[in-house]
């Protein structure tokens, strides 16, 4: 039982720190999309 409680646990923090980088990353992807799109013009 406490093994599934760690793992539960794991998994949670996994996923707001996959979260987190999207968030941290979305706007530079933006920019990039921006810039790659200014390119092609």
């Amino acid at each position: 039982m406490n093994f599934i409680i760690k793992q539960k646990w794991f998994v949670i923090i996994a996923w707001i720190l996959v979260a987190a980088g999207l968030f941290m990353a979305a706007p530079n992807m933006a920019e990039l999309v921006r810039e790659k799109a200014d390119h092609c013009a």
